[in-house]
């Protein structure tokens, strides 16, 4: 019924060669070949948010990343993982741009931002934010980050430099916690199943409210479609909560049914460790990801975390973990869910062609200009 979404951790650990894709000799030469013509691209004026997929031919590489979308992404558990991007050899720039080849090259979707500066390349980054500050984005921050989803049809993370301590990935699947809580207690699922209310953190699009309202799962053509993040709900009830509205105290039945979902997802949890090279690809509306808290190396005397070779206008890679993120909207006629209307609080038109992501707009009503920077901002 679920069509292979409802996956436990046995299942993906019996069946490893199903879901992920190591980069063989030859996918390294197409690689090499492609991030050489796109480097003579990128400069002062052209950025890697300029780069379609048109730019950036990957040959048998590609048609083995389009299967994966096809068949383990948009169908199938909704995770895969590519391995062997070579990141000692290549800059940070030319990691940059094999990430970006990778990711569209999956075929039939479109980068959208991350983020309220408009950023299609995002970095993981500890940029030294107040985890408890209900405005902070935890991505920026070395603190633990719960299960949750972003607002794309699909995430991809490139793990550059791995943390010296903490910072493993965990993913489960959603629909088997949404399963397991109506075998469970359906009284407690169906809570879940109503709107509960987010903070937009700060990232507010013209014309809306600084929260929204979504449901945590929702069932649309036979198969679940979920959105969760708890520091976003956190964030709504410190900010906006009381009695008399706008946003209302969760209900014990609420705070139950929360807990009850954090507490099978971790049951569930198939736990990942992405090493230097590796790309992490998931498929939003049925799988949740977190991610650990972490320590990273300590400094150097000059105040470094490590030494690394200048990218091309992207500065060095260092010994501090570093993920570079992409979010993805997919395309009509290219494996796209139908979602339920609920989403429109966060993705806006859900039958746009490129849907999703955070749009915002200067103080002159323009909209934010996108860009794709090579170093955390």
């Amino acid at each position: 019924v679920d069509r292979g979404s409802g996956w436990r951790a046995d299942s993906l650990e019996a069946e490893p060669g199903a879901w992920v894709l190591e980069l063989s000799a030859a996918h390294l030469r197409e690689l090499d070949a492609c991030v050489a013509n796109a480097v003579a691209l990128v400069g002062d004026d052209v950025g890697l948010e300029a780069l379609g997929v048109e730019h950036l031919p990957l040959g048998s590489l590609g048609a083995a990343l389009r299967r994966l979308k096809a068949e383990r992404l948009v169908e199938g558990p909704g995770i895969a993982l590519v391995r062997g991007l070579p990141v000692d050899r290549y800059s940070l720039a030319e990691c940059a741009v094999a990430y970006w080849a990778i990711m569209l090259n999956l075929g039939g979707v479109d980068a959208v931002p991350q983020n309220a500066k408009g950023h299609l390349l995002g970095h993981v980054y500890d940029l030294g934010g107040d985890a408890s500050d209900p405005r902070t984005r935890i991505y920026t921050t070395k603190a633990a980050q719960p299960f949750h989803t972003d607002s794309a049809d699909i995430v991809g993370l490139l793990c550059l430099e791995r943390a010296m301590r903490g910072g493993e990935s965990q993913v489960v699947s959603s629909t088997a916690v949404f399963r397991a809580m109506q075998a469970h207690d359906p009284g407690l699922a169906a809570e879940l199943a109503q709107p509960l209310v987010w903070s937009r953190k700060g990232e507010t699009p013209p014309g809306c409210e600084p929260w929204f309202e979504v449901p945590v799962f929702s069932e649309v053509d036979g198969r679940v479609a979920s959105m969760h993040d708890i520091s976003f709900i956190e964030a709504a009830q410190k900010e906006f909560a009381a009695p008399d509205g706008p946003v209302l105290p969760l209900t014990e039945a609420q705070q139950r049914a929360l807990d009850m979902a954090k507490r099978l997802a971790w049951e569930l949890r198939f736990d990942m460790v992405l090493e230097r090279g590796d790309i992490q690809i998931l498929h939003n509306h049925q799988v949740w990801h977190a991610r650990s808290a972490y320590d990273d190396w300590p400094r150097d005397e000059e105040g470094r975390f490590g030494d690394g070779g200048a990218g091309m206008g992207g500065g060095g890679k260092s010994r501090k973990r570093h993920l570079l993120r992409m979010w993805l909207s997919v395309r009509e006629n290219s494996g796209r869910w139908r979602l339920p209307e609920g989403f429109a609080a966060r993705y806006g038109d859900l039958d746009a062609p490129v849907r999703g992501g955070i749009r915002a707009k200067q103080v002159d009503g323009t909209a934010v200009k996108v860009k794709a920077p090579l170093t955390p901002c």
